[in-house]
This record gives structure tokens, C-alpha cells and sequence, in this order.
């Protein structure tokens, strides 16, 4: 089983992103709720997930347990080529279909298609231009576990 583990880079998606987030909703982008909405991961640290595997203890028996660095497809591919801009647009591709969810979901009904879209373009073009200002790491910590149910 693998567990997403926290950033370990300051300047990373997850920060950014938040960073981004707050941007646009100045710029009246979209809605100030928008601080509100589940747009939210949680991220494990080694003690949480010992907690956790203190509370199977006598079910599950841990194995083994390696923590590894995980790159986004598209972050290993521009460390390799440098290439920032198709990085950026990568970037934004992935993480445009995540926000149209979100716009939809957590703004259900309050505005038509065409508000949604325009909202996702405008957003999607902010994260653009600030991916190309400051570039954030891509890459998280992942806690691989193998348990055995006894």
C-alpha cells in the first residue's frame, strides 16, 4: 500500500497552489467561498501512520516500510529537459480537469456552463503565468508499507 507523506520542498505544488487559489479570488476570479471548498488532500507523517498501524496491531503485521520520493510525470520529464514552459502547460492540463470538479461541485448550480468554463480558463491562465514566475516541485513523499494480515 502506498500513503501520500508530506512535501518535501518548501516552494511546492500544495503551497502554490493555495498561493494561486488566493490570487484569483482577489482578482474576483472566483468566489472568495472558494477558500472553503474540498480542494484539500491530507498528507501522512511517519508517526501518524505508526499511530495508525498501533491501532491494527493484532489484524495487520507490517512487513516492511520504505519511504521514497515520488516525482510527478511531468517534473521528472523537465528536470531532465529543462523545458519550463511545456512543464507549466503540462502542469496546468493536469490540474485542469481537478478544478472544473471543484468549480462544479462546490458551486453547484450558482452559474452556467459558460461562467464555469470561463472561470476555469481564467484560473487555469493565472496558474499558468505564476508556474512561469515561480516554479514549484513537484514531487511528495510516499510511505510504501507491505502488511500481512494475520
Amino acid at each position: 500500500m502506498d500513503v501520500l507523506g508530506v512535501f518535501p520542498d518548501k516552494n511546492n505544488y500544495h503551497e502554490f497552489l493555495n498561493k494561486c487559489f488566493f490570487k484569483a479570488m482577489d482578482a474576483k476570479i472566483v468566489d472568495k467561498r472558494f477558500k472553503d471548498f474540498a480542494f484539500v488532500q491530507y498528507y501522512w507523517t511517519k508517526e501518524q501512520l505508526d499511530e495508525v498501524l498501533l491501532d491494527f496491531e493484532g489484524r495487520f503485521r507490517l512487513v516492511s516500510y520504505k519511504d521514497v520520493i515520488v516525482n510527478m510525470p511531468q517534473y521528472s520529464e523537465y528536470l531532465e529537459d529543462q523545458n519550463l514552459e511545456k512543464f507549466a502547460r503540462n502542469f496546468v492540463l493536469f490540474m485542469e480537469k481537478a478544478l472544473d470538479f471543484a468549480l462544479r461541485f462546490n458551486f453547484k448550480q450558482k452559474y452556467t456552463d459558460s461562467e464555469y468554463v470561463d472561470m476555469n480558463k481564467k484560473l487555469c491562465e493565472l496558474i499558468y503565468d505564476e508556474f512561469i514566475r515561480e516554479t514549484p516541485t513537484a514531487r511528495i513523499y510516499s510511505h510504501h508499507l507491505v502488511l500481512e494480515k494475520y
